[in-house]
């Protein structure tokens, strides 16, 4: 019993996490990233510009992909289709001999 005891409170401080508390920005540090952040409108710009580009270069692909593979399940669907109708004809025909057997007889 005491091996016990002394194993789980070997296991309960491993278990302990040290927790962080975030530290508060001082006045001077936000103030200095406005004045920052007010001094390059043109690179920020720039930037979201760039970024909203990359967005629309990856739409444009990703519409690109999407109309083949639309345009690739339709052929694949059409020649299905030509399958399926031959099947039909073939069992209508096998269909009209049986009974056609079966009256003769």
């Amino acid at each position: 019993m005491i091996e016990n005891d002394n194993t789980n409170s070997g296991k309960s401080l491993q278990r302990d996490e040290v927790i962080q508390i975030p530290t508060v920005e001082k006045e001077e540090e936000k103030e200095s990233d406005e004045l920052t952040s007010k001094k390059e409108p043109a690179a920020s710009w720039s930037r979201s510009n760039q970024w909203w580009e990359a967005i629309q270069e990856t739409a444009e692909g990703v519409n690109g992909d999407v109309d083949f593979c639309i345009a690739q399940s339709l052929s694949v669907l059409e020649q299905k289709i030509g399958v399926l109708t031959d099947i039909q004809k073939k069992l209508q025909s096998l269909r009209e001999d049986l009974q056609k057997k079966s009256q003769v007889e």
